[in-house]
């Protein structure tokens, strides 16, 4: 018997990974935000005529440095300082207009080609999106799975795990996992999704698998984990809350079927689902202050107390889309939705009791 548990949690042997470019895959918008500056770089050995501005943001083992005039900019692909022998590529100041350019990124063991999507929302901000995702294949249960992990933060690392001391859950690289093998990667977070921050350890069906990036993104090493998962009961009908934890990333309490597995553990409460008539959305409401957290353990059962009025208005808008769902009160009350408000991005959220006095409002959000 140990022999075979030895067996089925035998580490194995790290797989490297390729870059690959194409549509970006992830959750929310990933950029890096970069504000301009007026002095050249010191790094900078030469300055093509018309750059009025910089731009330097880190970029795998070292810097990227992008010289830019009122409408065409000069990146130094391939990090030697001259920008002089680099092609003026042209861009516009708005924010729908992106402009791309492939820049030499410096791994840890090599160096690759990775193509960088920019957009000006102004002339001193730019924002950078890494469109190059490292990608290979891992070995789950009896079938191998695609496996891609995205830059989120465009800094050139692929290593950046998510950390409690980040409020929004999204801020970290994530990896995504082809679970239902469509050759796609379902771009929302799970149990619907197949996009994970970035975690140590993720459930994959009835299974716990260990995650470590290795060498910022080069490799990684992905092990079946001997991990018991508790069974929760949760009495949610109709929506699913999500959860993550620094070492498990995201998972999800479903109501739909009443049970989850999850490994033990603390777990940081932070979305809920919406319901659009009887499809389901792509939509979260966040809470992150203050910070709700739940235990994991063995015999753990959540059930939803008594309902609450609960109103998204905007005064602004008067729209036809009619959504409702379940979600939490701040004290944990059961709160029923319906709806006032219809194609705004960012609805605000008000919970009140049967006499209309308002207990709390918040701003919400549609991805």
């Amino acid at each position: 018997m140990l022999t075979l548990a030895l067996l089925l949690c035998a580490a194995q042997d790290p797989i490297a990974l390729e870059p690959e470019t194409g549509p970006t895959a992830t959750f929310k918008e990933n950029y890096a935000g970069v504000t301009a500056v007026a002095d050249r770089p010191a790094n900078i050995k030469s300055t093509p005529k018309g750059v009025v501005r910089w731009f330097t943001f880190p970029w795998g083992e070292g810097t990227a440095v992008i010289g830019a005039s009122a409408k065409q900019l000069w990146a130094d692909t391939n990090g030697d300082g001259d920008l002089e022998d680099e092609k003026p590529v042209n861009y516009t100041a708005a924010y729908d207009k992106t402009t791309t350019v492939v820049m030499k990124l410096k791994l840890v063991n090599r160096t690759i080609d990775a193509t960088l999507q920019l957009r000006f929302a102004e002339k001193t901000e730019m924002r950078v999106t890494n469109l190059t995702r490292l990608s290979g294949k891992v070995n789950v249960g009896d079938r191998a799975m695609a496996v891609s992990l995205c830059d989120y933060l465009a800094n050139g690392r692929y290593d950046d795990y998510r950390t409690t001391t980040t409020k929004e859950y999204w801020l970290c690289d994530h990896v995504h996992l082809d679970i239902d093998g469509d050759g796609k990667f379902k771009n929302s977070i799970p149990p619907t999704g197949e996009d994970f921050s970035l975690a140590h350890a993720f459930v994959i069906g009835d299974a716990v698998y260990g995650f470590e990036v290795i060498d910022r993104g080069e490799k990684l090493k992905f092990t079946k984990r001997d991990a018991k998962l508790i069974t929760v009961k949760a009495n949610v009908p109709e929506y699913s809350i999500a959860l993550v934890s620094d070492e498990y990333g995201c998972a999800a309490l479903n109501g739909k079927d009443g049970l989850s597995k999850l490994p033990a553990g603390t777990y940081r409460w932070d979305y809920y689902s919406y319901k659009v008539k009887d499809n389901r959305i792509t939509g979260y409401f966040h809470i992150d202050d203050p910070v709700r957290t739940l235990e994991v353990k063995e015999g753990l059962e959540i059930t939803l107390k008594a309902p609450l009025k609960y109103e998204i208005f905007d005064e602004r808008v008067k729209g036809a889309l009619v959504i409702w769902t379940i979600a939490y009160g701040p004290n944990g009350e059961r709160v029923e939705v319906w709806p006032v408000s219809g194609t705004n991005l960012h609805p605000t959220l008000r919970i009140l009791t049967e006499t209309g006095d308002e207990l709390w409002s918040k701003e919400s959000n549609y991805c």
